[in-house]
């Protein structure tokens, strides 16, 4: 049975001498692993779309332990982001982070939308590129289930408080209030900070490059949140991460 779908490469695994196993983010059949037959080799006509980063039109054929590739036509090769460090270590990030909590034959459409779009504007170069991490870092948690409880107390549930902070492993703010009667990991958030996650996890990918904001609001946020994430992905590092920080030193 042939299967037609979009797909972004997340990895491409040499298999063989020309062979591949691509491993690509679906928006219709999720994460799935693909059977490139002579993908590698430079003569092939599927060699383009078949490139880590690559935005893609598939024809798969479905066999009974792994998808096999028929055709594959790019949309958006997204070649540009190879030629700068900066862009192309943040989409690594971003890879390494769909990879990670996607699963096989699972679909998440709104996540697969934040992934192409978000490679798109790194490629394009438009606006802050630490605010476009956090963009994607949020709503990334967002659509993959992990999102924070940011409009008020996670207990008590009042919006105002003369101080909050960010349950870590409950994943929700708490008021001064409350703040005694919760264990575990927390960390303080101005309301600065509050307001500008709450807007992150909501503005169009367009706008992004007409937001200003104060580099310490930046850094409390990235503090908090790649924490937060480290926590409710189980992961104590990712590989571009650690590359990614220290080039973003310069920023």
């Amino acid at each position: 049975m042939l299967v037609k779908t979009e797909g972004i490469v997340l990895k491409n695994m040499k298999y063989k001498e020309s062979d591949g196993i691509l491993t690509v983010f679906t928006r219709k059949l999720g994460k799935i692993s693909v059977m490139a037959r002579g993908a590698r080799n430079s003569k092939s006509q599927h060699l383009a779309g078949a490139q880590p980063l690559c935005y893609s039109d598939f024809v798969l054929y479905k066999g009974k332990s792994m998808y096999t590739l028929n055709n594959v036509d790019p949309i958006h090769n997204h070649y540009k982001l190879r030629e700068d460090l900066d862009a192309l270590s943040i989409a690594s990030f971003f890879i390494e982070l769909v990879d990670t909590v996607t699963i096989e034959g699972q679909s998440n459409n709104r996540l697969f939308t934040l992934f192409e779009e978000s490679l798109g504007a790194l490629e394009r170069k438009k606006g802050d590129l630490s605010l476009h991490i956090l963009r994607f870092l949020l709503q990334f948690l967002k659509y993959s289930g992990y999102e924070p409880y940011l409009k008020g107390c996670n207990q008590c549930g009042t919006g105002s408080s003369s101080r909050w902070l960010l349950n870590m492993e409950e994943g929700g703010l708490l008021c001064q209030h409350c703040q005694g009667n919760s264990s575990g990991i927390a960390k303080p958030l101005s309301k600065k900070t509050i307001r500008l996650a709450n807007f992150l996890m909501v503005i169009d990918i367009e706008d992004l490059k007409e937001l200003k904001v104060h580099p310490t609001l930046i850094k409390e946020l990235d503090d908090v949140f790649l924490r937060y994430m480290m926590i409710h992905l189980d992961r104590t590092n990712f590989k571009s991460l650690d590359f990614l920080s220290k080039i973003r030193r310069d920023y």
